[in-house]
């Protein structure tokens, strides 16, 4: 049996480094949240029009996420943005703005993309495995990433300005 790698910010960076690329976060996060190897989100990205060095547009990340979940027996959903706090919490809808450095006191469990300004990162069981990890920028965007048991994944986007400060005491 073969061990599955896992992964993560270094070993993107490494792969990263060999193709010579960088603002790169995109390819970096879809790699490490959905665990499909650099490489391969990267070329994905490419097709999808995505120029090497130059960043990735949301409708370019969608067009390479259909594809994605599509080759990996994957679902992608989109739901609506004010209902993942209280989806997850079985809470109201709460308001207010959410930064790096606090979204895992919100979100301790699952896999994510967070979406601050110009940056994406994933986070995985509550860590931010990217160098903004701790940073106190805004999380305007959150795509959940969750496994069923039928081994398909739904990719839900949230807007994360419907949080408060109630929620991290």
């Amino acid at each position: 049996m073969s061990e599955v790698i896992k992964m993560s910010y270094s070993k993107t960076n490494e792969a990263s480094s060999k193709l010579n690329e960088s603002n790169d976060c995109m390819v970096k996060a879809i790699s490490i949240s959905m665990n499909i190897p650099y490489e391969e989100v990267h070329e994905e990205l490419r097709i999808a029009g995505r120029k090497s060095r130059r960043g990735t547009f949301m409708n370019t990340a969608d067009t390479a996420m259909d594809i994605l979940c599509r080759r990996y027996n994957k679902q992608y959903v989109q739901s609506s943005p004010r209902n993942l706090y209280s989806r997850l919490k079985g809470g109201p809808i709460i308001k207010g703005k959410i930064s790096l450095k606090r979204i895992s006191k919100v979100f301790p469990k699952g896999n994510f993309i967070l979406f601050t300004g110009s940056h994406a990162s994933a986070m995985i069981d509550g860590h931010i495995d990217d160098w903004a990890e701790g940073r106190k920028k805004q999380v305007y965007r959150i795509w959940e990433i969750e496994e069923r048991e039928s081994n398909r994944a739904i990719l839900k986007i949230y807007a994360a300005h419907s949080f408060t400060n109630k929620d991290f005491k």
